[in-house]
Order: C-alpha cells, then structure tokens, then sequence
C-alpha cells in the first residue's frame, strides 16, 4: 500500500502515507497512519538478486531460503521462491524484488529453514543489482549452511568488488610409508589432517580395500578437498584400537593430482600410547632417510676347554658401535649353551651399529655352579 485519502462531506481532506506491504510474509496485516501535510512519497526502486550455489558434493539444497538486505536508508526482508529443482549445486539463480530506496547495501543476512532433504547448502556468494542506478554489491559467502555446527544463517557485509573466493577442490594423492621394524604395522584405524597456507582438510580416516599399513609397506589413498595451497604440516594418529597397535611410521608424502609438486613428512618413529597417538610434522621440500636400516648379527660364543667352564647361567650381550648400541640382548637357543669347550651361534636384528667398538657380555649368576669360563666372542655383520 502506497497511500491512503480520506475526504470529509464538508470537503476536508485527510492524507495518509503508508508505502510498505501488508502481507502475512511481512507479519504485517494492519498498520496505525497519522495524517501527513502532503504526500512525499520516498522512491521504489527494482533490484536483482543472484545467488550463486558452489561447486561441492552435495552443494544444494531445497530447503526456503529467506533474505534480509540492510542499506543506509533501512532493510527489506523477501523469501526466495525456491526454484523447481531447487537450489542446485554449481548454479545460479535468479530473483527479484521491490523496495523503498535502500540506499547503499551494507550487509545481508540469508539462510534456510533446514526443510527438505539433505538441506545443507554450499552457498558461494550473491549479487544484489540496483536496476535504477546501475550499480551491483557482491556478497562473498564460501562456507556450507547446515544444522552440523548450527549455522543455518550468516550476515556478511557488502563489497563493491567481485572475486572469486571459494577455492577450487584439489585431490591430494597421499603416500604412508610404514617403517621395516618387527611389530612396524598396525590395525588400527589411522587418520590423517593435511594443513596449508589456504586452511586445512579436516580430519580423514584413512582406509582403502587392501590390509593396510603392514611392515615395509606404502599404502596409498586420495583426499578431496578445497585447494590448501602450500602444504605447511600433516597431523597423524591412530585410535590404538586392535592388537598390537603401536605404528610406526616412516613418512607420508602427498602431492595435489596433476600438480608437479610434492612434499615430504618424515617421522621415522612409533605412533603408542606409550608415547603419542598423534604427531605433527612439518613439510619439507626434498626426500630422504628417517631412520637407519636393521642389520642383522651373528654373533659366535666360545666356551673355554677347562674344567667347569660351563654354565647354566643366562647369558646377554651389549654391542657398542659408533652409531649407537644394541641395547641388552639374551643369548639363547634350542639345546643345552655355553658347554666346555663347545661353540653357540646366536643372531639378532639391530639398527646399523657402524663400526663394531666393543661389547658387554655376562650373566645373572643363576642356576648350579654358574661360574663360565669364556674363551672369545666373534661379531659379525651379516
């Protein structure tokens, strides 16, 4: 209703301004006028508006979508007629309505009313058009409305500028390398986080069809998600579910699908509950070792040929080289050890030792007559 003219028998004349709506959609049905003087009616003015859906799985959406646009001058709130498809991803669509001079756009608040099937909706931006003046107002969106983190609206102010802010989606091609170390696999369910200057991946489980994740094996998996530009970091876990969960972990290396480049994430370490279930690693430009090999030994015993030179004893060794030790080894095998004058052979797995400097060996003084007469020890690197 624009005005109202209430004209007396003795000629007198009443002028009331209304312009606004009287609709069940405006939740107005009835409004109080006071005479005005004159009528001085504000301009109509016609606007467009464009609401582009993005381009992500399950972008759309037909749930009814409301609008409340804010300018210097006041704000008018429509409903978007929801199209008969619907809202559909990678599409825009139309509307239009008409309004009281707005003056320049300064914010909009949209959202949905979470109806329909599968509601969330990807929005990427709108576009509202003053037809009158010529003149457009961008609002960048870029994020999903849905009900998972109770965001079926959001208010973004206006910008006098277009861009394209949402950011394409990427499938990163990601490479976990599990480390050669008995017990190196697991069963647990693995989970990954890639981070990048552009945001992160959220967190994704890793799990293809094949037994992943044994020893001395790459597992190789496909993450979509929007582009992170230049990887910073990666973090990793597992739920230490299943037997025998500990991991441990060589190196995960992902590259973006059609991309030239890849970055490395060397961890060479166990993912327990003994220390951490989950690690962060920073990126880096360039490959290489995270842990040295296992090299197995031999190592020869000689019992000395004198009398009670035996023993029951158990027998360990500590072998020492320059790039660490073995740690404590027992030296046992089936049959009866360490006789007069007899020799034993025992082998064991070790990270490189290097060159071979000395060794610890002795015994827990156990069972009957334990004293041993050694009479020389051969290491060798098998």
């Amino acid at each position: 209703m624009e005005r109202v003219t209430v004209v007396q028998s003795t000629g007198h004349t009443y002028k009331f301004q209304a312009a606004r709506w009287l609709s069940l959609e405006k939740d107005t049905l009835s409004v109080d006028l006071l005479p005005v003087e004159d009528f001085n009616l504000p301009k109509i003015k016609n606007y467009d508006v464009s609401v582009w859906t993005g381009d992500r799985l399950g972008a759309g959406t037909e749930a009814t979508v409301t609008l409340l646009v804010v300018g210097e001058h006041g704000k008018q709130e429509i409903v978007l007629d929801t199209p008969r498809q619907g809202f559909v991803r990678n599409s825009k669509n139309l509307f239009g309505f008409d309004s009281l001079d707005l003056g320049a756009l300064k914010s909009i608040t949209i959202g949905h009313d979470n109806s329909g099937f599968s509601p969330a909706w990807f929005l990427e931006k709108v576009v509202i058009h003053d037809k009158t003046e010529g003149k457009n107002w961008f609002f960048f969106c870029g994020k999903w409305l849905w009900d998972k983190d109770a965001t079926l609206s959001v208010s973004i102010d206006a910008s006098e500028v277009d861009g394209g802010i949402v950011l394409p989606m990427v499938d990163y091609n990601v490479q976990v390398l599990t480390g050669d170390r008995r017990g190196a696999g697991t069963d647990a369910n693995v989970f990954i986080t890639i981070y990048g200057e552009l945001g992160n991946s959220t967190e994704k489980i890793l799990d293809s069809a094949a037994d992943n994740f044994e020893r001395a094996k790459t597992d190789n998996f496909v993450i979509r998600c929007p582009s992170l530009g230049e990887l910073t970091k990666i973090r990793i876990g597992h739920d230490n579910t299943g037997f025998g969960p500990a991991w441990f972990l060589d190196k995960v290396i992902v590259n973006a699908v059609g991309g030239n480049q890849s970055w490395y994430f060397p961890c060479g370490g166990w993912i327990e509950s003994q220390t951490d279930l989950v690690k962060e690693i920073p990126a880096t430009s360039s490959d290489g070792t995270t842990y040295l090999p296992l090299v197995s030994y031999k190592v020869t015993v000689v019992t000395g040929d004198v009398r009670g030179a035996g023993t029951d004893a158990n027998v360990s060794i500590t072998v020492y080289g320059k790039n660490g030790d073995s740690g404590s080894r027992n030296l046992d095998s089936p049959g009866n050890n360490f006789e007069s004058g007899k020799t034993d052979v025992f082998g064991f797995d070790a990270v490189d030792l290097g060159e071979i400097t000395k060794i610890r060996i002795g015994h827990d003084n156990s069972g009957f007559g334990p004293g041993w007469f050694l009479s020389h020890v051969v290491v060798r690197n098998e």
